[in-house]
């Protein structure tokens, strides 16, 4: 006979605390399976001592306990105490849950809602952090503006749906109207040259990186900083925000420039016979330093190289190639040495039977010799294919300086990441992790070292653990 639940009456408008955790299997707050006595306890966390409220036949009966002690009410209190007024985003995302026909997870945090936790001290515009656990793991899901927004986010992953838009990054403020003339002949100067200026909604001066400071006594008060390498760098005082913007958009179009223009020619050996730098540049490469606009679009334009897998994949059909072309030489091989001792041990009986012996040793050497030299051209191809070995930002040939890999000491020292195995300088890895500028992409202003240039993988930017 299945134990009776004693419900509370409805004068005492009790209220049962559901559990926050996952791991709990009886679903209701600091109420528990004792085993040894095989009875559902509640115990309470007071400080630093356990408090043991009884035990109980069910879980139903041990939340109602639970629910009578002072720490039910005192929980039930911070349940029932109506929310701060939503803003306008929070009300909108109410909103599309009801019309999605999903339900916000509430919770006893301080933002109300499940794992989202209101952050008022962070520096970021978005103050409500998302963590759920996952598999015994805390997972980080992100930064929101509002507590409605990141529990809409944490409902429609939970059911499968869709998130992009609640992560998409808002659109960029419109730019200012410029304040003189000088800053109007600025934002010309720029549609001139095709850049863009970077506006911010959380700078003073309407620009990315800008900063306006009216207590300066000097007349060019607007300050331009970037960060590059892990530091603030300075790039000077301007008159206007306009010719501050338009500063900073052509240092990172430099900064592109030079990290996507060709690498430098290795110089010929003294006293050879041999045209020039700049003129190998332009009779060889059909490439004219002068236009460095052209360059870079040709670069965009041309098709990329391939990846590191892309290379494996390749290696590895060409081995499977010369291992097949190895075994076919093999049989014929065999068939034509049991042929040739199979003429040889037969008698020959007239003309016409020496004449077919021999056109058949004929025709076993042709095929022996066929599948020699297609051994050897799969061979060369793929040893060619092994030792082109060569550094993915600078193209430059590893294979002739096999004594410097792991060595990161040496000048020309070279390795592969551990993520993709793509082979890389030292030197030129750690320029590529160390440079913090930006570009402009069509999911707008982005870091340019997105880790590794391969697969966009983690690497250590100490140069003991960088490659391997």
């Amino acid at each position: 006979m299945a134990p009776l639940v004693r419900t509370p009456p409805a004068s005492e408008r009790l209220v049962l605390i559901p559990a926050s955790s996952k791991r709990n299997t009886t679903g209701y707050k600091n109420v528990s399976y004792s085993r040894s006595r095989k009875k559902f306890q509640v115990q309470v966390r007071d400080g630093d001592k356990h408090v043991r409220l009884g035990y109980f036949d069910t879980a139903e009966e041990a939340a109602i306990a639970y629910a009578r002690s002072e720490y039910g009410r005192a929980d039930a209190a911070k349940l029932l105490q109506p929310r701060a007024t939503t803003t306008a985003a929070g009300a909108a995302a109410i909103l599309q849950a009801a019309r999605e026909g999903l339900t916000l997870a509430t919770s006893s945090s301080n933002s109300g809602y499940k794992g989202v936790t209101f952050c008022p001290k962070e520096r970021v515009s978005k103050k409500y952090k998302l963590q759920v656990w996952t598999c015994g793991k805390l997972v980080f899901l992100g930064w929101f503006a509002t507590a409605e927004q990141a529990a809409l986010f944490y409902a429609r992953r939970e059911a499968g749906r869709d998130t992009s838009d609640l992560t998409a990054p808002p659109p960029p403020p419109p730019p200012p109207v410029p304040s003189s003339a000088a800053g109007a002949e600025a934002v010309r100067q720029a549609e001139r040259e095709g850049l863009t200026l970077a506006t911010s909604s959380s700078s003073n001066s309407g620009y990315r990186g800008v900063i306006f400071y009216p207590k300066q006594r000097s007349s060019k008060k607007y300050r331009l900083h970037m960060r590059v390498g892990g530091k603030h760098l300075h790039l000077g005082c301007f008159a206007t925000a306009e010719e501050a913007a338009l500063a900073r958009a052509r240092h990172l179009w430099d900064t592109t420039i030079r990290l996507l223009e060709q690498p430098p020619q290795h110089s010929p050996p003294q006293g050879a016979a041999g045209p020039s730098e700049a003129s190998s540049y332009e009779e060889e490469d059909g490439f004219d330093p002068a236009d460095t606009a052209d360059a870079v679009a040709l670069s965009l334009l041309s098709d990329p190289p391939p990846s590191a897998s892309e290379q494996r994949a390749a290696r590895w059909q060409a081995r499977a190639a010369e291992q097949a072309a190895r075994s076919e030489a093999t049989a014929a091989a065999a068939a034509a040495a049991a042929a040739q001792a199979a003429a040889c041990a037969a008698p020959p009986l007239d003309d016409e039977a020496e004449v077919e012996a021999e056109q058949g040793s004929d025709s076993g050497e042709e095929m022996e010799v066929e599948a020699a030299a297609a051994v050897a051209g799969v061979s060369a191809a793929a040893a060619a294919e092994e030792e082109a070995l060569q550094c993915a930002i600078c193209f430059d040939d590893l294979s002739s300086h096999p004594e410097a890999r792991l060595q990161p000491r040496d000048p020309n020292g070279w390795g592969a990441t551990h993520c993709c195995k793509s082979l890389f300088h030292y030197r030129c890895l750690h320029t590529w992790l160390n440079d913090d500028s930006e570009v402009e992409t069509s999911r707008g202003l982005e870091p340019i070292n997105t880790a590794c240039p391969g697969c966009r993988g983690f690497v250590a930017k100490s140069k003991s653990r960088m490659l391997a």
